[in-house]
């Protein structure tokens, strides 16, 4: 008799493993199924020949380089500025930035090279003028990049008979 007992539940076992795993075929089957059915989708019924059609060329014109409408060329000022200035109560601050400039032309660029001396020095004086309360400021960090690409217009328009650059850019700005 325990033979019989032994038997049936090795029976009642079986077909749950068999059910079990139908159940998983079936699953991964039906996935199968739906991702190729989703690709042929995807691939063949979409409707990408109508977006197609909404697309028009435009003819390409030749593009015309003026020193106004060229390609941005950037050109550092050399290495950084470092000036000191006092401040309202007669504190010493110090002042340390990098500076670029840009150009739309390369004779500019050139010219500047050629006279980078003097406004490397128009701009140190400019620098150690400034007062640390307005620096703080975004506003007055602006008015000071305005002032710069000012004292650097002024060279190029003496050597050169035009302003040259569109502005002097910060590459650092550091207040000490």
């Amino acid at each position: 008799m325990a033979d019989a007992d032994t038997e049936i539940t090795a029976n009642e076992e079986a077909p749950k493993k068999s059910k079990l795993k139908l159940i998983i075929i079936v699953v991964v089957a039906l996935l199968l199924l739906a991702g190729i059915g989703g690709a042929v989708w995807f691939f063949f019924l979409s409707s990408s020949e109508s977006e197609v059609d909404d697309v028009t060329e435009l003819p390409l014109e030749e593009q015309v380089v003026t020193p106004a409408s060229g390609i941005a060329m950037y050109l550092s000022l050399g290495a950084e500025f470092i000036t000191s200035y006092s401040t309202k109560g007669g504190r010493q601050r110090y002042l340390q930035t990098e500076l670029s400039v840009l150009a739309r032309d390369q004779e500019t660029l050139d010219n500047i090279s050629a006279q980078l001396p003097l406004i490397r020095n128009n701009l140190l004086d400019l620098l150690s003028q400034q007062n640390y309360d307005d620096l703080r400021t975004n506003e007055g960090r602006e008015a000071l990049a305005n002032k710069l690409t000012q004292a650097v217009q002024e060279v190029l328009l003496a050597s050169m008979g035009r302003p040259g650059i569109e502005r002097v850019l910060y590459r650092s700005f550091v207040l000490q």
